[in-house]
């Protein structure tokens, strides 16, 4: 493939997780496409074996780059800023690129001038369990009344026009979770969000991942409902995120319910670390309902 097609740059957002360094970033660097960088930040992991796991790759192509720990969301703004590519995608610690993927995510801009952001079809499953394969079909177009439901696709396989990324300011370093949701709805306003149906992507599910745990989990659907929920005061919440984290309450025995979902996909996902928390904090939620009787 010659050089004159588009740049793409692939970023990534390291912690810990040494062990997957290697299958993770050599699918970033044998991919089919050729006119590409890839930078990789290393957010400040506590695992020592990170750093020169990760040097040993550092090249004309892949940029490595080591930080103080300041969390997903800004880390990804730190990485696009040292791009230069007209098309950006983002590729998880720890998943796997399917060799054609940055292929087929160019072809379907090229072949749509109108996409602002194109994404993929999906393999799923746990780091320890990797039999237990499930496989997530994207939505094929999204609009703000899909976006109030769902993700069109799994985060890890989009890719941006960059102009777009720029014109609605890029991620929102604000939200510590559900940054993609936020941004999704600001493009949608520009162009349209699309998906090519392959399998182009690999995800690996971790019991330390981002929204698996109680604490991760409740966290996370406040931010998903700023980032659903449009208004001016819904936004202004997140100015001061930190107050209102503070105020949430997993052990209420209301939540039990909620707790419940989550013990069986924990248990379906063979995350037994995170399904012993849930069955932790039904029991707290459970001593409550007592209490009040």
């Amino acid at each position: 493939m010659k050089n004159s097609l588009p740049k793409v740059s692939v970023v990534c957002a390291w912690y810990n997780r040494a062990e997957y360094i290697a299958d993770s970033v050599e699918s970033l660097v044998n991919q089919e496409y050729n006119n590409i960088e890839i930078v990789i930040i290393n957010d400040g992991s506590t695992d020592k074996d990170v750093v020169p796991i990760l040097e040993r790759y550092s090249s004309n192509k892949v940029k490595v780059i080591h930080q103080e720990n300041q969390g997903f969301t800004q880390t990804i703004r730190n990485a696009i800023a040292y791009t230069s590519g007209e098309f950006i995608a983002i590729h998880g610690a720890g998943d796997i690129s399917n060799p054609q993927r940055v292929t087929k995510l160019v072809e379907a801009f090229i072949a749509d001038e109108s996409a602002v952001a194109v994404g993929s079809g999906t393999i799923q499953y746990p780091a320890a369990y990797p039999f237990r394969k499930r496989y997530f079909k994207p939505k094929q177009n999204s609009s703000n009344v899909q976006l109030q439901k769902n993700m069109p696709f799994v985060h890890g396989t989009v890719m941006y026009k960059r102009t777009a990324y720029e014109e609605v300011g890029g991620y929102d370093a604000r939200f510590k979770y559900c940054a993609d949701w936020d941004l999704f709805f600001r493009l949608s306003e520009l162009g349209e969000i699309i998906s090519v149906s392959d399998f182009l992507y690999e995800q690996r599910i971790f019991s330390d991942g981002f929204s698996f745990s109680p604490d991760h989990k409740f966290k996370q659907v406040w931010f998903k409902e700023r980032a659903v929920n449009r208004s001016v005061g819904s936004r202004n919440l997140l100015n001061e995120a930190e107050k209102h984290l503070l105020n949430i309450r997993p052990e209420k025995s209301s939540n039990m319910r909620y707790s419940f979902k989550f013990l069986l996909k924990s248990i379906y996902k063979f995350d037994f670390v995170n399904s012993f928390e849930w069955g932790k904090l039904m029991f707290l939620q459970m001593k409550n309902i007592i209490r009040k009787k």
